[in-house]
């Protein structure tokens, strides 16, 4: 994935999801119900929204579908069926139909970056700084907007200077989050000044801003969501996986059931210190719920060989390399796998 495509796909993490209704309740025919429980569904997660919605929309004229609130709905529509080409289409439309909404800017602004990485070099150059452009409209619009601030700060933060990347401008932005009313805006203010205390190897503040992301409210708030970002910085870019252990004690208390990434953490953190019988059993854990966990499965081979189960770490290289031939270490681990039969 390009760094420009990383500031659309960063979004998951950082949007407000809105529920949809509940599943024995029919949704109104409301263009604006509608578009937001759109907003709120991924292309592998079933929905009403999405039938409600293809039935309002094929019931209208061509007049009626033309309006600007029923394109909106048309737009999220495409969103979760990923037509990202005709999502932009339809959101180019939006906003010149009514270029003072800062829904509609913000929305723009992720219909060009979903799809940018279908595009030659020199169309990404400029279809990144029309993105860009829309999220900044949509925070002029609308100061308060914390999505479009996000958005923005993530395009600052990963694009590069040449299309108008800048740590400052990212800086300016989480500043600006923390200022908004309400507290509205301090548990993703605070989530971008970690990030950026982990690009300058600031390990004691960007732990002081995660620690401070643990207790924010605001939109999105999600003190499980902080932890995982900590935790997995302090095992990636600090390196330094003893640290993480405390980070995912606080993590396992609040993690739901099903998920598996505190286990993957901690897994990874005791590969790392040599416990790998431990790693192993964790590793297995999280395979268990999600076989096409990709760095599970090479953890798990490696702790195996690691600890003189040939047979059974020849086997899981094996796998990864059929899994996914496309990752960079899959010629190694059929290697492996070869050398351990």
């Amino acid at each position: 994935m390009s760094r420009l495509a990383q500031v659309s796909a960063g979004l998951a993490f950082w949007l407000v999801l809105v529920p949809c209704a509940a599943a024995s309740e029919p949704l109104p025919k409301d263009p604006a119900v509608l578009a937001k429980a759109l907003s709120a569904v991924s292309s592998s997660t079933p929905s009403d929204a999405v039938g409600e919605a293809k039935r309002a929309l094929g019931s209208l004229s061509s007049k009626e579908r033309g309006e600007a609130r029923w394109l909106f709905v048309e737009a999220m529509l495409d969103r979760v069926e990923r037509d990202w080409k005709a999502m932009r289409d339809v959101m180019e439309r939006l906003v010149a139909l009514e270029p003072t909404r800062a829904e509609y800017q913000f929305w723009y602004g992720n219909s060009i970056f979903n799809g940018i990485d279908d595009l030659g070099v020199f169309s990404k150059m400029s279809s990144a700084k029309k993105g860009r452009d829309a999220y900044a409209e949509a925070v002029r619009l609308d100061p308060n907007h914390v999505d479009a601030r996000v958005a923005l700060a993530q395009f600052y933060s990963e694009a590069p200077r040449v299309v108008g990347g800048s740590v400052e401008k990212t800086r300016e932005q989480a500043q600006a989050l923390l200022a908004l009313p309400g507290g509205r805006g301090a548990f993703q203010g605070r989530m971008l000044l970690a990030r950026l205390a982990a690009k300058d190897k600031d390990w004691a503040e960007m732990s002081r801003q995660y620690q401070a992301a643990e207790a924010a409210g605001g939109e999105g708030a999600n003190p499980a969501a902080a932890l995982a970002s900590h935790a997995y910085a302090l095992l990636r870019q600090k390196e330094d996986p003893a640290a993480s252990l405390p980070v995912l004690d606080r993590y396992d208390r609040v993690a739901k059931p099903d998920d598996t990434w505190p286990a993957f953490c901690r897994g990874e953190a005791y590969r790392a210190l040599g416990r790998h019988r431990e790693a192993v059993d964790l590793y297995t854990k999280v395979l268990a719920a999600n076989p096409g966990a990709l760095n599970t499965r090479w953890g798990i081979a490696e702790s195996l060989e690691a600890l003189g189960d040939r047979k059974a770490a020849a086997a899981h290289y094996a796998e990864f390399a059929k899994r996914f031939p496309k990752d960079d270490r899959a010629a190694k681990a059929r290697g492996r796998a070869e050398k351990l039969q």
